[in-house]
């Protein structure tokens, strides 16, 4: 007998439902300027998601040599899989869930990093 793991929702989905609710022309204006500013989908692949001498998901694609993630094991890992743009304005609304949460969730769990908190919600 099988049995499904349920996901609790996290600090990621908020993200990807508010950049998702966004009309295209302001996600796309809106995406070219969170990867310059805490946003947890484009955190840095570093213990911290801060800079520290450790790139983004897109600049790690983008740039191999310049940008790594915190282990090589997670480097290698990040530039084979091809769901990662090199290209900021390659970042489309589909991709939010798929690649970047479910990455930032797996850079959490293999580096021991604390979950980002969740935004107050209003109703």
């Amino acid at each position: 007998m099988e049995t499904t793991q349920v996901r609790v929702r996290d600090r990621y989905d908020q993200e990807v439902e508010r950049l998702t609710a966004m009309p295209d022309a302001v996600f796309e204006g809106v995406i070219n300027r969170e990867w310059l500013k805490p946003n947890p989908l484009f955190g840095f692949c570093g213990e911290d998601r801060d800079w520290s001498g450790h790139g983004c998901l897109t600049q790690i694609k983008a740039y191999p040599h310049t940008y790594t993630a915190h282990t090589e094991e997670l480097t290698k890992e990040i530039l084979a899989d091809d769901r990662i743009p090199a290209e900021v304005d390659k970042i489309r609304k589909d991709m939010l869930q798929s690649v970047f949460a479910d990455w930032q969730r797996k850079i959490d769990t293999v580096l021991g990093r604390t979950p980002p908190p969740m935004l107050e919600e209003t109703t």
